[in-house]
C-alpha cells in the first residue's frame, strides 16, 4: 500500500518532468531545424517521447519503492 502512496504522490512531478523533456526536445528541433521541423509527425514523436519517459519514470520508482515497503522478509539462502 505504501509503495502505491508513493507513486501516486510521484505522479505530479512525473508529468512535469516528463513535459519538460518534451519541450525541450521541440525547442531544440526549432532552434536547429526551424519552425516547419518541429510540426506534424515530430511534434506527435515528441509526444510518444514524453508518454515514454513518463513510463520508464514511473517503472523506476516502482522499482525502487517496492522492495523500501516490502513487508516480505527475503529468503534465506
Amino acid at each position: 500500500m505504501a509503495a502505491f502512496v508513493v507513486i501516486a504522490l510521484a505522479a505530479i512531478p512525473v508529468a512535469v518532468i516528463s513535459n519538460f523533456v518534451r519541450v525541450i526536445a521541440l525547442v531544440l528541433i526549432t532552434y536547429y531545424f526551424g519552425d516547419a521541423a518541429a510540426q506534424g509527425f515530430v511534434h506527435d514523436f515528441a509526444g510518444l517521447l514524453m508518454f515514454a519517459v513518463a513510463l520508464l519514470t514511473i517503472f523506476g520508482i516502482d522499482q525502487l519503492a517496492t522492495p523500501l515497503f516490502s513487508k516480505r522478509k527475503p529468503i534465506a539462502q
